[in-house]
């Protein structure tokens, strides 16, 4: 019922009476893997299976923590030594699919998602499993965007307009595209070039360049980068910098936090800008919720 504090007190007070108690042990175990505390859960749930590495309730919970603190490859090596003794138990076979997934090993995943669909062809997990795994993602996206910003001491509004075009590739994605703006009653364009970097599981980042023919409202050149990094309880954060040529150069930090909560994105971001008049900050809130299984939002 959400009281997990109060059950984990409970269960630490059974197990000082009964150390040997291997249900409340692996339900312990289980509770921290649901708060994050994932040190914690693995300390309680190996201590169940150096008595029986194959239990079948305190093995499963495990390979959840390896997978939810971004180690598939542990979670891979429990499931695959544990189907060495019991090669059709369909919860190892689709945990093993889960965990070669992870990994991006998408062939091998799907082979142990087909031996536990042979097995159980009402099996949910391991029919969504397939279903994403067998999904051909679109190569190539194509978009428009605009966006208006209003300055209440009247030094004039913007406007921008901008046409991407994306390609995904093994290594995440690259992006071109074109920004068009117009303020002050001058007008400007801007080339853009993007990449999403995937490095691990959890990790990933983003680098982008740009160049401004004119350089009358865009930095004529423009450089930048992010490195995130997932946390625990479905946080995030990153820290990046940008770097703008103007007559002179502009260096800005940057740092977000974001919270990952249903299917929302909560996050908010500094840019820090140092400058010989002092240094400016700037605040960014915000909000998405995430529809589908495209990446599509609103926000």
């Amino acid at each position: 019922t959400g009281h997990r504090d109060e059950a984990i007190r409970l269960l630490e007070g059974r197990l000082t009476l009964i150390p040997t108690d291997t249900d409340a042990r692996t339900l312990l175990g289980t509770i921290f893997s649901w708060e994050g505390r994932y040190d914690e859960a693995r300390t309680q749930l190996e201590m169940v299976l150096a008595e029986n590495r194959l239990d079948g309730d305190a093995l499963p919970a495990l390979i959840n923590v390896e997978l939810w603190s971004d180690h598939p490859s542990r979670a891979e090596f429990l499931a695959a030594q544990a189907l060495g003794s019991q090669p059709d138990n369909v919860t190892l076979l689709v945990d093993h699919a889960r965990a070669l997934s992870a990994m991006g090993l998408k062939t091998a995943a799907l082979r142990e998602c087909e031996k536990a669909l042979a097995l159980d062809p009402q099996n949910t997990i391991a029919l969504d499993l397939k279903v994403k795994l067998t999904r051909v993602p679109p190569l190539w996206q194509v978009g428009v965007s605009y966006t208006y910003d209003q300055f209440t001491q009247g030094i004039g509004d913007w406007h921008e307009g901008s046409l991407y075009v994306n390609r995904q590739m093994k290594f995440g994605s690259l992006i071109g595209r074109i920004n068009h703006a117009e303020r002050f009653g001058l007008s400007d364009e801007q080339l853009v070039g993007e990449a999403y970097v995937r490095f691990k599981p959890g990790t990933y980042a983003w680098f982008g360049a740009g160049f401004s023919p004119e350089g009358q409202l865009y930095p004529n050149y423009m450089l930048g980068f992010d490195v995130y990094q997932s946390l625990p309880k479905g946080f995030e954060f990153s820290l990046g910098y940008r770097w703008l040529e103007f007559g002179s150069p502009v260096n800005i930090f940057v740092g977000y936090l974001g919270k990952y909560w249903s299917t929302w994105l909560f996050g908010g971001r500094i840019y820090v800008t140092p400058g010989d008049a002092g240094t400016s900050r700037s605040y960014s809130l915000f909000a998405r919720n995430y529809f589908g299984d495209r990446g599509g939002y609103y926000g």
